[in-house]
């Protein structure tokens, strides 16, 4: 079927054919050597481009903790590092670790100034009974198994942990505030 069909080709015919065939070829050679000139320019450009971004990386300090802790503060945790009951004051070392560079912390120290209305907490973690007491009672808190007290100034002391709640939100930039809430947690249990 196919050697009828070229058969019935005239001359003529077969000339546009090859000339088609030729062009064909011509433009696809062009084509070529075109796109691998653009090519080229396009490789030198993008090797430009990572050049200055790589520049501008180094020239950029790496990430420190502190570009990741937020502007204002509305809760702190941290450990007691110094008391002075003399000026009703606590000043509390936060450490944040942020998660993209571990082993970097971001340490600040906090002067706490504990007023006439400063809640002040104790959380102890209730007992396996007064979990079970609380839910047959129905006021157990699965996220939230602590029991808290009232206490004193004078149950603080350095190294325990706090959690902080100040009056109102606080700047980063700032050194101290007024606390309106305070939460104790016992000390960890040593380990042997």
């Amino acid at each position: 079927m196919m050697k009828a069909f070229i058969q019935s080709f005239s001359k003529k015919q077969y000339l546009i054919v090859f000339f088609g065939l030729i062009c064909l070829i011509v433009g696809y050679l062009i084509g070529i050597t075109k796109s691998s000139n653009d090519l080229k320019r396009l490789s030198l450009l993008y090797q430009e481009c990572l050049k200055e971004l790589q520049k501008t990386s180094k020239e950029e300090s790496s990430p420190q903790a502190q570009d990741f802790v937020p502007s204002e503060i509305i809760e702190l945790t941290g450990k007691i590092v110094e008391i002075k009951p003399e000026e009703n004051t606590i000043f509390v070392e936060e450490i944040i670790y942020p998660p993209v560079l571990p082993g970097k912390p971001y340490i600040k120290k906090w002067q706490v100034k504990i007023g006439e209305f400063t809640e002040l907490i104790k959380r102890v973690p209730m007992s396996i009974e007064e979990q079970e007491k609380a839910q047959k009672e129905g006021t157990f808190n699965p996220l939230e198994p602590f029991k808290e007290f009232s206490i004193n100034f004078s149950d603080f002391k350095v190294g325990l942990e706090v959690t902080v709640e100040p009056e109102k939100a606080v700047k980063q930039e700032a050194l101290s505030f007024q606390a309106k809430k305070i939460i104790l947690y016992p000390p960890s249990p040593e380990k042997p």
